[in-house]
């Protein structure tokens, strides 16, 4: 059987969330979207988060043996600029 809205009744995922409405809280709260996407045709979707919010996107080749080599040093290049700034 499929999972219908029933299964969610009662939970914390009760009420449906949509990607715009999203999108704008997280904006208007000014924090921003650092996305990595995967494959290419989810390149614009995570672009977009990210050019919304004033974050970065980039594309993590998980399949590389440097991928997650890659991926640290993107998540620590964001905590490092929020934590310094630009210098």
């Amino acid at each position: 059987r499929g999972r219908g809205r029933r299964e969610w009744k009662n939970t914390a995922f009760e009420t449906a969330a949509y990607f715009d409405v999203e999108l704008q809280k997280i904006q208007n709260r000014g924090l921003k979207i650092n996305s990595f996407y995967l494959k290419e045709r989810a390149k614009q979707a995570f672009e977009n988060m990210a050019n919304v919010t004033g974050g970065n996107c980039e594309r993590l080749d998980i399949d590389s043996p440097n991928g997650a080599e890659q991926l640290t040093g993107l998540i620590s290049k964001s905590v490092l600029k929020v934590c310094g700034g630009d210098a």
